[in-house]
């Protein structure tokens, strides 16, 4: 076996990596507020019970301690006949504890889920309880078990012709088939996975599918299609920026080309991976991917450069698996074997031996048997060499034994399943006779219906009268409800108008009074204290009538959207400098941490009102020597920006009506300073008036950040 051959192993992390996949089965939509306000709002338990669950499901794996607290909630109210409500509990306590690595607990709750009594309605949940526990016992070496599940789960999502759920299966079969080393029935699989990802446009998943392909392709021996379907994973890798596949893509193409001779493509493609891990602080892939360039060099008789990159390699040892740690040290012992480093080519060798024996890779002792012959004959004790050379040899005779073994096995396995693959196609056409069958007796029926529907017409018609009343009186009650919201909104800004215009002049007002009253008892000290007070009121004063001139035309719909391209950064820059002199009084920090290329098209006079009230309000509710940060990101067809500071935060009870009207939450900042109570209300106006959305996150006392969504 050539040196460079045991390098094949480094691809387990991936095929671990791929494994983890299926947690992303099950679509998530972005309900969550919705869910909250359920949960807060609703008086029907089951209801918020319902809400809670659903919500746990969606904070998994960002928030899992949240998840958690919201599961362990929900259990004690569920009661008899609320099996739906059960199974979803039960299915996602099984994210959790997948997640949160413990497998057997996952597994535990997943089959809770499988002995529920079966329904229609129940198909969904136990077709994910099924694939999911075939998966992990897949993770769990337990091959046998994985199969059951996943062969039922299979089962299920034939008949409801679910493809979701077979492009999963499909996939999951793959992925244990490689496992198995029987690479033409994972071949089999994957292919049948791939075009259902393809039409989905699950760009993802169809990754990890050509990965574990590509690799299949390898093993073998066809190096044209490995490349082919490496290079088309890397390409949708990089147009979707999924920076996480691409590291393990270009750590897999290093492997490649390191196999099949070509040193200078292996370095490259290494130090890419190695790049983007950095880059990313992915650090899993790094030990693989040092040890490629290492042995790439070591090829290319740079031992120097070898050992110096094998160096870097251990220091990531410990994210990588115990059958990788032998690998990379049995890799060690070979390149310092070639460095003439012998006692530490022997070490090594050791330390290799000691990792492969404990975890039963016959391969990998058979390489070290190799590699110690090797490093015999380098001391010159060839009767020692001879012996282990045989050891090497007799234990590669017994895995290509057992390889021969595992293909006639494969060979029995393909069979069954073509005899099968006939059966189906038996099964389908008898089941195409009963539908003709069923769709004849429709017929009978349609034209009974018709018969029906003819004697009804005239009931119809005299309910039509009534029903247009029915409607006419909606549109009543629509029209009520909007004449509601106006009033809500004259009465606020009455209540604005009344209350806090009526205060600043009054502050003005008794500021000047004290001025003229006492001109000359007063010292010019105690002047100029009370001319910058008359200052920043006036200030105060005149950004109210600014938000309530705003707020007015807006509620008009008088305000014009004229939209251009425009640079984020700019626009924050301008801002930031606008309101310098604000934040330089309570020493805050503002950073702008957007990148200079971050364009928009968009209203620029309204992002800068939309920036202007964000950043203000942070620097009124954040303390002293504050920290206010502006960031972007760019998430499908839209851009994020986010307005995030450190400051006294907002109550959690408070959070859903912030943006909002009629609601009465107001208070002063940190150091007292006055708010008009229309500044989010703007900017709600401003977002919406762009198409956009506004969310917030906060934790009182920890900081609030703002989330301004607006379409590219």
């Amino acid at each position: 076996m050539k040196p460079y051959r045991v390098f094949k192993h480094f691809t387990i992390p991936a095929l671990f990596f791929l494994i983890f996949l299926p947690l992303f089965s099950h679509a998530k939509l972005n309900k969550s507020d919705s869910l909250r306000n359920v949960i807060l709002s609703s008086k029907n338990q089951q209801e918020v019970v319902a809400a809670q669950i659903e919500l746990a499901r969606k904070l998994i794996p960002e928030k899992l301690d949240t998840a958690f607290f919201l599961l362990n909630k929900s259990e004690p109210f569920l009661g008899a006949g609320e099996d739906l409500t059960k199974a979803n509990l039960f299915n996602t306590y099984g994210l959790y504890y997948w997640y949160k690595n413990k497998r057997d607990s996952a597994i535990f709750y997943l089959k809770k889920t499988i002995a529920l009594p079966e329904s229609d309605e129940m198909v969904q949940f136990k077709a994910e309880a099924v694939n999911n526990t075939g998966t992990l016992y897949s993770i769990l070496g337990e091959s046998d078990s994985s199969l059951h599940y996943l062969f039922k789960a299979l089962d299920i999502d034939l008949k409801r012709n679910n493809q979701t759920g077979l492009a999963k299966t499909y996939y999951d079969l793959g992925v244990i088939y490689k496992r198995r080393d029987q690479l033409e029935l994972s071949v089999q699989y994957l292919l049948k996975s791939i075009p259902i990802h393809e039409e989905q446009k699950a760009t993802t998943r169809l990754i990890a599918c050509l990965n574990v392909l590509a690799g299949n392709y390898f093993d073998i021996k066809d190096t044209s299609n490995s490349l082919k379907t490496y290079k088309r994973a890397e390409q949708l890798a990089m147009e979707t920026l999924d920076t996480s596949n691409l590291t393990l893509i270009y750590s897999n193409l290093s492997s490649f080309y390191l196999m099949t001779g070509n040193s200078a493509y292996a370095i490259d493609y290494a130090n890419k991976g190695i790049d983007l891990s950095l880059k990313t602080n992915e650090l899993k892939k790094l030990s693989a991917l040092y040890a490629n360039a290492a042995s790439a060099f070591s090829k290319m008789n740079d031992q120097k450069k070898a050992v110096e990159l094998l160096r870097k390699a251990k220091n990531y040892t410990s994210n990588v698996s115990a059958i990788n740690n032998a690998g990379l040290y049995m890799i060690a012992s070979e390149i310092y074997r070639k460095a003439g480093m012998i006692d530490s080519a022997s070490y090594f060798n050791d330390l290799g031996m000691t990792e492969a024996i404990r975890v039963g890779s016959v391969e990998w002792q058979s390489t070290g048997y190799k590699f110690l012959a090797s490093i015999d004959s380098a001391r010159n004790n060839f009767k020692s060499a001879l012996k282990h050379y045989q050891k090497s040899v007799f234990l590669r005779d017994s895995i290509l034994d057992n390889q021969h073994k595992s293909r006639i096995e494969e060979l029995l396995i393909i069979h069954d399943l073509e005899n099968k693959e006939k059966e189906n196609v038996v099964l389908r056409t008898q089941n195409e006779l009963n539908e003709q069958i069923i769709r004849n007796q429709r017929y009978v029926i349609l034209l009974s219906v018709i018969i029906l529907a003819l004697v009804a017409i005239f009931a119809l018609l005299q309910l039509k009268a009534r029903k247009k009343i029915m409607l006419q009186k909606g549109e009543i009650e629509q029209k009520n409800l909007a004449l509601n919201e106006l009033n809500k909104t004259k009465d606020k800004f009455i209540t604005i108008i009344a209350h806090d215009l009526r205060s600043p002049f009054n502050s003005l007002i008794g500021l000047l009074d004290v001025i003229v009253s006492d001109y000359n008892a007063i010292s010019d000290n105690q002047k100029l204290q009370l001319l910058k007070s008359l200052h920043e009121s006036s200030i105060n004063t005149y950004n109210l009538l600014v938000n309530l001139l705003e707020w007015s035309i807006a509620q008009r719909n008088g305000l014009a959207y004229i939209p251009e391209k425009v640079s984020i950064k700019k626009a924050v820059e301008k801002v930031f400098s606008f309101l310098a002199s604000r934040a330089a009084q309570k020493n805050h920090q503002l950073i702008n941490n957007v990148s200079e290329e971050t364009e928009i098209m968009t209203d620029p006079n309204i992002l800068s009102n939309i920036l202007i009230n964000l950043i203000n309000n942070s620097i009124k509710f954040t303390p002293a020597n504050g920290i206010i940060s502006v960031e972007v990101m760019t998430v499908a067809d839209t851009i994020r920006i986010y307005v995030i500071d450190n400051g006294i935060g907002i109550p959690s009870e408070r959070i859903g009506s912030i943006f909002d009207i009629d609601s009465d939450f107001q208070r002063k900042g940190t150091e007292n300073e006055v708010g008009t109570g229309l500044g989010l209300i703007l900017v709600k106006e401003f977002v919406e008036l762009c198409k956009g959305n506004i969310s917030v996150e906060s934790e009182p006392d920890k900081g609030s950040s703002f989330c301004v969504e607006l379409p590219q």
